[in-house]
C-alpha cells in the first residue's frame, strides 16, 4: 500500500491503519493452517514457498517506493506540494 506521495518513512500511517493491515496479514497467513481453511478453500503453501515469501517480502516496499518516485518525477508532481486533487487531475489528463 502506497498511501503517500512522499517518503513513507517520514509520513507514518495512523495506528488504526497499521493495526488493520497487520491483522489482515496475520489472518491471511494463519487461516490456511486452521480447520476453517480447507472449508473456505484455502490450502497451506509449501515451506520453501513460505521461506521465499519471507525472504523477498521486504523488497516489495522498496520496489514500490522506486516506482512511485519514478512516477512523480516523470509526471512532474512536486512531492512537497502534493494535493489529492493533483493526482486526480493527472489521472484525468492521462485517461
Amino acid at each position: 500500500m502506497i498511501r503517500t506521495a512522499g517518503n513513507p518513512l517520514k509520513s507514518r500511517p495512523s495506528g488504526q491503519l497499521l493495526m488493520s493491515v497487520l491483522a489482515v496479514a496475520v489472518v491471511g497467513a494463519v487461516l490456511p493452517y486452521t480447520p476453517l481453511g480447507p472449508m473456505l478453500g484455502f490450502t497451506a503453501i509449501a515451506t520453501v514457498v513460505a521461506g521465499a515469501n519471507c525472504a523477498t517480502g521486504p523488497d516489495i516496499p522498496d520496489s514500490g517506493a522506486g516506482v512511485k518516485t519514478w512516477f512523480y518525477r516523470r509526471h512532474a508532481l512536486a512531492l512537497n506540494g502534493y494535493h489529492d486533487g493533483d493526482l486526480l487531475n493527472l489521472y484525468l489528463i492521462l485517461a
